[in-house]
């Protein structure tokens, strides 16, 4: 096994608090084979050359669905509880639930998390529309944007919380469910 390899394996057992047998070749291929996609240094470049993104419940509030969210409170890469908190405080429409998981619940207990989405769904009857309109605004920049929407909106502080990838969620620790209607 190479050093990256080992570094990789390490890394991934981390992050699988739960059930770190998940981590098997497998799953470090999966990790690894975007990374030799045309382009892919070009993309992990970008993260650092780009403006920040406007905070997360500026793109969630103009989502006229309803949101879960799930995370594990054993995420050695995320604090769950606070940004539970933080979701709950800014957030009207997300539900959120914190799972005994690290940083891919999904993949750790998938028969609860099956569980939670599927009871959410029972629960939920929102049909959702987008207002695209308002969210063309992520063409600005951030200090324009949030100009623009600080007297109908509450910006988290970017520092706290500003990530939209986010909304992809198994690359970041989150299973985000806008409900859509089917």
């Amino acid at each position: 096994m190479c050093a990256f390899s080992a570094t990789l394996y390490s890394l991934l057992r981390l992050e699988w608090t739960q059930r770190t047998t998940r981590v098997d070749a497998w799953l470090q291929s999966e990790v690894m084979r975007p990374s030799f996609d045309p382009g892919s240094t070009a993309v992990l470049e970008s993260i650092f050359h780009l403006n920040r993104p406007l905070p997360l419940n500026f793109y969630i509030d103009r989502y006229n669905g309803e949101v879960l969210v799930i995370q594990g409170v054993r995420d050695p890469l995320h604090n769950a509880t606070k940004r539970a908190a933080m979701l709950r405080a800014y957030c009207n429409n997300v539900t959120t639930r914190l799972l005994n998981a690290g940083h891919c619940p999904h993949d750790e207990v998938p028969d609860e998390v099956n569980a939670l989405i599927h009871d959410w769904l029972k629960c939920s009857n929102a049909e959702p529309a987008m207002n695209t309109e308002k969210l063309e605004l992520r063409f600005l920049s951030n200090e324009d944007a949030a100009g623009i929407v600080k007297g109908e909106s509450r910006l988290i502080k970017p520092d706290c919380f500003t990530v939209l990838d986010r909304l992809v969620t198994q690359v970041h620790g989150f299973l985000w469910l806008p409900l859509c209607a089917v």
